[in-house]
């Protein structure tokens, strides 16, 4: 289940991260879910605003985005999305889109563990 899925990714980056975990949410293919909203963007953002950013990491299905073919560097397990206020992390996952959880700049000094942490609850 997507959503159990979400639940543990975010049990997991608030025990790692505390205040810097801003968001996470699942991309469905024509829908999105929050799971965890740091309060302070809660009140910030708008639904419809909310719309927009998880429609901007959408990824056209048919690419081929989600195949995780063994190349030279090993196979593709996150792809890192680098922002002015925020890396947001984009998980595939087989039963939805992706999973999206987003941090504060600051989380970028300690990426790889983090990422390697987070796969291991998927």
């Amino acid at each position: 289940m997507p959503s159990a899925t979400g639940e543990r990714l975010a049990g997991y980056a608030t025990d790692q991260l505390g205040d810097a975990l801003r968001t996470v949410f699942v991309l469905f293919e024509d829908d999105w879910k929050p799971i965890y909203i740091r309060d302070d963007i809660r009140q910030t953002y708008t639904e419809d605003r909310y719309e927009r950013v998880a429609e901007s990491f959408r990824i056209d299905f048919e690419a081929g985005v989600h195949e995780r073919p063994e190349t030279e560097i090993g196979s593709k397990a996150a792809i890192v999305h680098y922002h002015d206020n925020a890396y947001v992390f984009q998980f595939p996952h087989e039963q939805c889109h992706s999973v999206l959880l987003s941090v504060e700049p600051e989380v970028g000094s300690k990426l790889s563990s983090f990422i390697d942490g987070c796969r291991d609850r998927l």
